[in-house]
């Protein structure tokens, strides 16, 4: 065995790889009071003014009074800002059974919000027979967020990914409706079908009813705004009715897309690694 030597090498060769530098020292003390406690000024955030939306979206209010809107900053809730501290559960992932427990768990942990992907495939394996019984109930989940207080992006697809097979679309759509994720027209009639059959199981669950329910998304990261918006066209010809109509912050709409174009864009701040953006 040859006798190990070792060389000196440039740059930063610590957790991180090579060339990597160290964090940067910590600030200076702040100078000691006598007899108090010292604090340090930080430094102030220039102000920032919310920027309307275009179109300037309305506020919802619920049969109690309170309200649930937004401006480009924050969340409102009756006119105070709404920053929603949210987690992800599935209902078909989980025995019914558990719901609860586990909603109370989310709610106790801090959270304010749920995002919840309904997956297509778990409801209509066999083109026009749903199967909304057992873990695949959404009103009872719902119901049971409302009780335990907590709003929800409902999530709807026809696509979600969500690591399901298909991105959540049912095998039979694969051969059966044209090109999936476009407006082809044969895909949308497939859609539709979900569609409708999904608004029953929401109705009477928004917000504007006294429901839990604020904000739900069609599809899933893509730019095809053309898409989008016949997607939530059809939700609304069903009596999908959220406050807002919402769109993964990425990716960018595609070129072209309208200035008073009303898809809520939103983006969130994975718990692992809090320190890689602000929001």
């Amino acid at each position: 065995m040859s006798k190990m030597s070792c060389k000196p090498v440039a740059g930063w060769a610590g957790r991180g790889g090579r060339g990597q530098p160290p964090p940067p020292p910590p600030p200076p003390p702040c100078p000691a009071v006598p007899g108090a406690l010292a604090l340090c000024q930080l430094p102030t955030r220039p102000a920032v003014t919310p920027l309307p939306f275009s179109p300037e979206p309305s506020a919802a209010t619920g049969p109690d009074g309170t309200t649930f809107g937004a401006d480009s900053r924050s969340f409102l809730v009756n006119a105070s800002r709404f920053y929603p501290v949210s987690g992800e559960v599935h209902l078909a992932r989980l025995p019914a059974e558990q719901w609860y427990e586990q909603l109370m768990r989310m709610k106790g942990g801090g959270l304010d919000m749920i995002a919840v992907y309904v997956f297509w495939i778990h409801h209509e394996e066999k083109q026009g027979v749903f199967d909304f019984s057992g873990r695949r109930d959404i009103r009872r989940f719902v119901s049971l967020a409302k009780s335990v207080g907590l709003k929800i992006l409902m999530r709807l697809g026809p696509w979600d990914h969500g690591e399901c097979r298909n991105g959540g679309h049912p095998d039979w759509v694969l051969t059966s409706c044209g090109k999936v994720r476009t407006t082809d027209p044969k895909y949308l009639a497939c859609v539709e079908g979900w569609y409708s059959a999904l608004a029953g199981e929401l109705k009477g669950y928004y917000h504007k009813d006294g429901g839990p329910i604020v904000i739900t998304q069609v599809d899933n990261e893509t730019p095809n705004w053309q898409f989008l918006l016949a997607l939530r066209q059809l939700g609304l010809k069903h009596g999908i009715e959220p406050t807002f109509y919402s769109k993964t912050g990425w990716p960018s709409p595609g070129p072209g897309y309208p200035a008073d174009y009303p898809m809520l864009p939103y983006f969130g701040n994975p718990h692992d690694h809090p320190w890689e953006s602000a929001i």
